[in-house]
């Protein structure tokens, strides 16, 4: 599965990532760092990616209705430390659930995680 890596996240990520099969890709290095949501969900749907992302905004399914899409997960926490971010993502990406997810809206949280199809 291929991932797009938004800049909210810990691009140190990534090679945890790949470790576990992903093909990681970043806002970043695709030249929209600082660009409006909109152009950063063009570009992952364009390559294919998944979008890991912290900003609820991808949350509105009126806009990003799930299904339409590769998919897009958004990660909360009630006190985002990097390292309780780093270990949800890393568990959220662990599970099968989360390489069969294409086309979904996921929110993860450090209390659970809500799939829509």
């Amino acid at each position: 599965m291929k991932l797009e890596l938004e800049e909210n996240l810990p691009y140190r990520l990534i090679l945890s990532l790949e470790a576990l099969g992903f093909e990681v890709d970043t806002v970043e290095s695709e030249g929209l760092k600082g660009c409006p949501d909109l152009d950063v969900w063009r570009g992952a749907q364009e390559d294919g990616r998944v979008l890991l992302t912290q900003d609820t905004d991808f949350c509105d399914t009126r806009t990003y209705a799930p299904g339409t899409h590769k998919g897009c997960i958004i990660f909360r926490l009630g006190n985002p430390t990097r390292i309780a971010l780093i270990q949800l993502i890393l568990s959220v990406m662990s599970m099968d659930e989360a390489k069969s997810g294409s086309g979904c809206a996921v929110v993860a949280s450090d209390l659970k995680v809500r799939v829509r199809r």
